[in-house]
């Protein structure tokens, strides 16, 4: 069983608050509106495929394998390489947390100036997560739940006067 079951996804969701929020970036992200889940051939995955080679748009996309995350220590470890977490990261859900919190920081430079280097110049992350059929599958749902619950503090609690926005895109085989 799996997390993935806990939370109400919304197709193409995620695209349309990315778009939104490049045409008018005041626009916050609103209570469960920070995943989606998406085939790669939904018309919403294809633009976040779109999205993540035009550096020009302030959002920066990262792509992690749901297959390497089978396991909430996979998942970890998986997702900490993808985002770029320091060398100092303590590979337990704690230091995951810490991790989000000061990636998303913006107050002292770009994207993952926290971590000592310059960050990046952006000010919207998105985690696209590919064969999201695989992610968590090994693991219990109250295992999985935590990995969650930090995911959506880290896109819903502002945490920092200057916060980047963060996205988690499931993309999976369409199931029609």
């Amino acid at each position: 069983s799996s997390g993935r079951e806990e939370v109400v996804f919304n197709v193409a969701r995620l695209s349309r608050i990315v778009r939104s929020k490049i045409a008018n970036p005041e626009v916050g992200t609103s209570e469960g509106d920070w995943y989606c889940q998406l085939s790669a051939a939904d018309e919403g995955g294809a633009e976040l495929y779109r999205l993540e080679h035009e550096t020009d748009l302030g959002v920066h996309v990262v792509r992690a394998q749901g297959g390497r995350c089978r396991t909430l220590p996979e998942a970890c470890e998986t997702l900490a390489n993808a985002l770029e977490f320091p060398g100092y990261y303590g590979r337990n859900l704690d230091a995951f947390n810490e991790c989000m919190v000061d990636l998303l920081d913006l107050s002292v430079g770009g994207l993952g100036s926290m971590f000592g280097i310059a960050g990046r110049p952006v000010d919207s992350l998105v985690l696209m997560i590919d064969r999201a059929d695989q992610f968590m599958v090994d693991e219990s749902v109250d295992r999985a739940s935590m990995l969650f619950d930090i995911l959506a503090r880290a896109a819903r609690e502002k945490q920092a006067e200057k916060q980047a926005e963060f996205f988690v895109a499931f993309i999976g085989e369409s199931h029609d």
